[in-house]
């Protein structure tokens, strides 16, 4: 059983580092948002067990992003970067 991962960043070169290593690690990166409100998506669509989530974002924080799917009940473990 694999475990999925979405990885939520501004910077496409930190997505694709980011994706290489943990796919690397035996993990499943099954999604690349650039944004707050593309990670809600993509959290929606794949229900991933975990995000790796930028604070600084355009639209929005990472905190706010934490604070939406803290909401949820089947909510994924996040990782906030900086």
């Amino acid at each position: 059983m694999s475990i999925n991962i979405v990885v939520v960043d501004d910077d496409p070169g930190f997505r694709r580092i980011a994706a290489t290593l943990l796919t690397a690690r035996g993990l499943r990166v099954v999604a690349e948002s650039q944004d707050g409100a593309s990670a809600l998506a993509a959290v929606r669509d794949h229900r991933p067990d975990g995000l790796l989530l930028d604070l600084h974002l355009p639209d929005t924080d990472g905190l706010t992003v934490a604070r939406r799917l803290s909401e949820q009940e089947d909510r994924p473990k996040i990782v906030l970067t900086s």
